[in-house]
């Protein structure tokens, strides 16, 4: 007995749309930049500590679920996910390629975190759910934004230190507001 054709599903990675693409259980976004601007860095936290990233010329690097990760200029919040994020970071002559590769189905995609963490004392801001597995990424990335302007209002002072956290943004840059433009500029 011979398998069923699936057919392939062509992913332009790096073209610099911006859209994100499905691919099987897999949804790609990439994104074109030019050297000039400020570089999408990852951001973990683990066992109490924020690690960065090495930021080299090329980067594959794997978030495993479970570990609250912020890229930053991309997104303005912590974001824990069951499922594993793909991060891929290609630098040519006069541009930089960034793919992002998110599992959407399966047994590890179930509920995301969207969170904020005072830079100054690491004490929680702010921690929101969203049923991703049920309502789908995109929905997920919008839900975000929705959290993010939420907290720009009335969140972002630390309760424990008083330190004042850089306002939140969304994972689309074209629907900041000016203050999400901030946020986005600063970390």
């Amino acid at each position: 007995m011979t398998s069923r054709y699936t057919p392939a599903y062509d992913i332009y990675l790096g073209e610099g749309d911006e859209g994100w693409q499905e691919a099987s259980r897999y949804q790609v976004w990439s994104r074109l930049d030019g050297l000039a601007e400020p570089p999408l860095s990852i951001l973990e936290r683990r066992d109490g500590n924020v690690l960065r990233v090495p930021e080299r010329s090329r980067v594959m690097h794997r978030i495993p679920g479970g570990v609250p990760y912020h890229i930053e200029h991309l997104f303005g919040f912590w974001r824990t996910t069951g499922a594993d994020t793909i991060f891929i970071r290609a630098e040519t002559d006069e541009n930089v390629y960034y793919t992002l590769i998110v599992a959407t189905t399966g047994p590890d995609v179930g509920t995301d975190t969207v969170a904020w963490y005072c830079p100054k004392c690491q004490a929680e801001l702010q921690s929101d759910a969203f049923e991703t597995a049920r309502y789908g990424l995109r929905a997920f990335w919008a839900q975000a934004r929705d959290l993010a302007q939420r907290f720009n209002e009335n969140r972002r002072t630390c309760r424990s230190c008083a330190h004042v956290h850089p306002f939140a943004y969304g994972f689309d840059v074209q629907h900041d507001t000016d203050d999400e433009r901030a946020g986005r500029a600063a970390w």
